[in-house]
């Protein structure tokens, strides 16, 4: 006999490690996300449950992201879909899935979004395909110098001067989302500090002016976030000038980037690239919840060419 039920508090660990036997990263990532969740409930953590073991798994971490003028709108972040090998094809994690979006219903979340490569799973349930702003780009053959105004930033994080840069940046920006005290100080953090990540700061007279996050992977580098005072263009280029040289120590030209369209970054990138082609992440999947929202509005929001939804904010 299984239950198909809300987590218990006393369940979650066994969760994280389901979470972690099942899509290899550390516990860290899930509990992060649970941890910097304001409003949090066990209600939103949902779990299959059989021989009182978990066998399945499912939760949605509620945030606030700005919808195509810039208002917050609250959002359903669906993440840490699981089964264990021998409970899948029993209907498990669409069953879970249909009380998440019936839990999202009742929080007041007006859409959803989620990210896999799995597309037939959920496509049934009413979430559908749709393109992440991106591009991929090539730096121009010269050579770039490092400013000594740029450093790398680190642990203690200068998470009020960062938050207040974003913020400005991002004021009225569609789908960028609301970052909380909470949210910088333990979800944004430990995504910081992996080893792959890392940020570098413009400081002059002991001001950060501006910070940029990139990630070096297996398939090259990802610009990933940048925050400075709108219309600082000086710092951009600055920044993206560090950034050229630390790819260009690694042999590489090319790179991606999540930047959005903004005048305040389109010419700074121009400088250092000798293309720029926009392109879409394909790995993401929406659907409205609120009836007041639609596919068709989705798809606008997502088409705006200043959206961005960064990959700190990803769940």
């Amino acid at each position: 006999m299984v239950e198909l039920r809300a987590i218990r508090a006393d369940e979650w660990d066994e969760a994280l490690g389901l979470w972690e036997e099942v899509f290899g990263v550390g516990q860290w990532l899930f509990d992060s996300l649970h941890q910097s969740t304001t409003d949090r409930s066990w209600e939103h953590a949902r779990v299959a449950v059989e021989d009182g073991r978990i066998v399945a798994a499912a939760d949605v971490f509620l945030r606030q992201v700005r919808d195509e003028d810039g208002v917050p709108q609250l959002m359903g972040g669906i993440g840490s879909v699981a089964t264990r090998p021998e409970a899948r094809r029993k209907g498990y994690s669409r069953a879970l899935l249909n009380q998440i979006i019936e839990r999202m219903a009742i929080d007041g979340c007006k859409w959803s979004m989620l990210f896999t490569g799995s597309f037939d799973h959920y496509a049934p349930l009413g979430w559908k395909r749709i393109a992440l702003p991106g591009a991929d780009a090539q730096l121009k053959n010269q050579e770039f110098t490092t400013d000594s105004t740029v450093v790398r930033l680190g642990d203690p994080w200068p998470f009020t001067e960062m938050g207040q840069l974003y913020d400005s940046f991002n004021g009225q920006r569609p789908l960028t989302g609301i970052r909380t005290d909470l949210i910088w100080s333990i979800a944004i953090k430990v995504r910081l500090e992996q080893p792959e990540r890392f940020c570098l700061g413009r400081v002059v007279d002991r001001s950060l002016k501006g910070y940029l996050v990139a990630t070096k992977g297996n398939r090259g580098f990802d610009l990933e976030e940048m925050a400075v005072q709108p219309g600082d263009t000086e710092t951009v280029s600055v920044l993206l000038q560090g950034f050229a040289s630390l790819i260009k120590e690694d042999w590489i030209d090319k790179f991606s980037s999540q930047l959005p369209t903004d005048p305040t970054l389109d010419g700074p990138l121009a400088e250092i690239c000798e293309r720029l082609d926009r392109v879409g992440s394909p790995w993401t999947m929406v659907r409205p919840v609120d009836p007041s929202w639609t596919d068709a509005r989705l798809d606008a929001l997502f088409k705006k060419p200043e959206a961005v939804f960064y990959s700190l904010d990803k769940f």
